[in-house]
């Protein structure tokens, strides 16, 4: 016997009405069934439509498509059209010269050519002449096989994974972070470097693969929350509070007074460019988005003006003063306003000590990576500032991607 004859099975669906079909024979445990008829039960006049929708059909092979039609006697034409998921894979035009008249029913064959990976199938009817009549459909299928899934994490072989059944499914796993990594899910597709978020499968729950199919491993670039300098070196920073996770915010207003917020490493307004001099005692601070520098008065008041900065500075902690008039002050975030009430940053008599204050690296959007490869280091340098563009070629079995001038390998 044919092996492949026993794995073949049948399903048949008879019209009951113009919305209801009734089933006989085998079919997926979880299908889906819909029909519809514009006109009655199978009826299809010129402009009418019958539609049968078979959906959750886990990945089958469909084998032929067969419909048990008739005609008025002395008319009736129309075309069929049967659909795999949104693409047509067979159409065919039928009229009464082709049929026999009812009573009896003509067998039609619509499909005779298998079609793999079939979850979603919909056969239409349109007439184009009063009147053709809908029997019966019948539909030869193999179920889809078992499909192994290989898994890959950075160049290691990772884990594969087999279906017990075909269109069971497998659940993906999900994998440790690493230092400056942080895994997000897996990806049909392999490359070094994103800049752009890819599409990804979450892990955790389950895959339903249409053929055997290799699945990367996809990181996120994850740098430490908050690293903060101990190290003093010229560049942009928040100035921080980390007691009270705020930041030194904005510009000087007209009162003299400086505004602070809570920490947000990608707000812009929250970066300050600090520029040590070579002793490394004092700075001068300029607000980055406005290039505006910040600095004092003789009366003790912010003023947007370059003023050099004191600098004490302990391991992680970094405190800015000035002595103003002898005396000293210090750059501070929650100085309470007696007077009026509410809190201030600005300038508050008190001398430099160990303090929360801190130096806070930003986290740039540019470093807003993604990878399959976490072994590698970030690349961050040479962002592109320009629109995404993308060049495809082929490279024996796989596909060369060109994005944004980063390279990655897709099968």
């Amino acid at each position: 016997m044919n092996f492949l004859m026993v794995l073949l099975a049948v399903m048949t669906w008879t019209i009951q009405s113009k919305n209801n079909v009734t089933g006989d024979g085998e079919w997926p445990y979880d299908i889906g069934v819909d029909y519809s008829c514009s006109y009655q039960k199978g009826t299809v006049r010129a402009g009418d439509e019958a539609v049968l929708k078979l959906s959750n059909l886990g990945a089958m092979t469909v084998e032929s498509v067969v419909v048990f039609v008739s005609s008025n006697k002395s008319s009736g034409a129309g075309t069929f059209t049967v659909s795999a998921g949104d693409q047509s894979v067979a159409e065919k035009q039928v009229s009464y010269t082709a049929l026999t008249p009812d009573p009896t029913l003509t067998e039609v064959t619509l499909l005779s050519q298998n079609v793999d990976g079939v979850d979603s199938l919909t056969i239409s009817l349109v007439g184009t002449e009063n009147s053709l009549h809908i029997d019966r459909y019948v539909i030869t299928y193999s179920a889809a096989p078992a499909r192994t899934v290989t898994l890959m994490n950075g160049p290691d072989l990772y884990t594969t994974l087999t279906e017990e059944h075909g269109y069971e499914g497998v659940t993906l796993p999900s994998l440790k972070d690493t230092v400056y990594w942080h895994f997000i899910g897996w990806s049909e597709s392999v490359f070094w470097v994103l800049k752009i978020k890819p599409d990804v499968i979450p892990a955790g729950k389950k895959y339903f693969p249409k053929q055997d199919v290799t699945l990367w491993a996809v990181y996120e670039y994850q740098p430490e929350p908050h690293v903060y300098i101990t190290e003093l070196e010229s560049g942009e920073y928040l100035y921080a509070n980390i007691e009270t996770n705020t930041a030194l915010y904005g510009i000087p207003n007209d009162e003299g007074r400086m505004s602070y917020v809570t920490i947000n490493q990608k707000d812009e307004n929250q970066y300050y460019l600090i520029d040590f001099t070579a002793s490394k005692d004092t700075a001068y601070i300029t607000h980055s988005a406005t290039n505006t520098p910040i600095g004092y008065t003789n009366q003790a008041k912010m003023k947007a003006t370059a003023s050099p900065w004191l600098v004490y500075h302990n391991e992680e902690e970094t405190i800015f003063y000035a002595v103003i008039k002898k005396k000293t002050y210090i750059l501070w975030l929650n100085i309470f306003d007696s007077t009026e009430g509410g809190t201030y940053a600005g300038l508050y008599n008190a001398d430099p000590m160990n303090s929360p204050m801190r130096l806070l690296k930003p986290l740039y959007s540019s470093e807003e990576t993604w990878t399959c490869h976490p072994e590698s280091k970030l690349p961050v340098n040479n962002v592109q500032s320009t629109p995404q563009t993308e060049y495809t070629m082929p490279f024996g079995p796989f596909k060369l991607v060109i994005r944004d001038g980063q390279k990655y390998i897709q099968l």
